[in-house]
């Protein structure tokens, strides 16, 4: 990814990709600066500031996820990213009203997404329902599972083994 963004250093996904893999290997700081620069390219590019979001959520800062999240153009990133700030920023009440908004309108298209969710907030039982869902409704969100940053937490506990056998994914890596 870094040879890409030094190929074609203008490029939005290059970038963009570039923070995704930095925050799969938890290196939030870099992740950040190369999630702005995407950002910086494209700032009306759907997915851009929900990049941004998740990686604040995941440095703790809910009150910067919070802000990127609600900058981001696609409705449906907004609502994921608003879901994640807000148990990042540590406020019950919006955090729930925020998952419980999420599901409402995306259960049928967001399943990995709302299982990540759950993840972060440490639901496991529920995590696992979703990821499940979301294998059931093929999200192609669950061939990321053993990168994703939210999922993590879940990898010592059987189910995920359990499922990444059925999704096809080597397990342990």
């Amino acid at each position: 990814m870094q040879q890409a963004v030094r190929l074609d250093p203008l490029s939005t996904n290059s970038h963009f990709d570039l923070a995704r893999l930095l925050t799969s290997l938890g290196r939030y700081d870099e992740a950040a600066q190369s999630a702005r620069k995407a950002i910086e390219l494209q700032p009306g590019g759907a997915g851009t500031w929900q990049m941004l979001a998740l990686v604040e959520a995941k440095r703790g800062n809910g009150e910067a996820a919070l802000k990127a999240a609600a900058r981001e153009s696609d409705p449906d990133w907004r609502a994921y990213a608003v879901a994640l700030a807000q148990q990042a920023r540590g406020d019950r009440v919006a955090a729930d009203a925020s998952l419980n908004a999420l599901i409402a309108g995306h259960s049928d298209d967001m399943s990995f997404q709302i299982a990540t969710v759950y993840a972060f907030r440490g639901d496991a039982d529920k995590a696992f329902e979703w990821l499940d869902r979301a294998y059931e409704k093929r999200d192609p969100g669950v061939m990321a599972i053993i990168d994703n940053p939210f999922t993590r937490e879940l990898q010592s506990d059987p189910r995920f083994g359990a499922l990444c056998k059925k999704v096809g994914l080597p397990w342990p890596p």
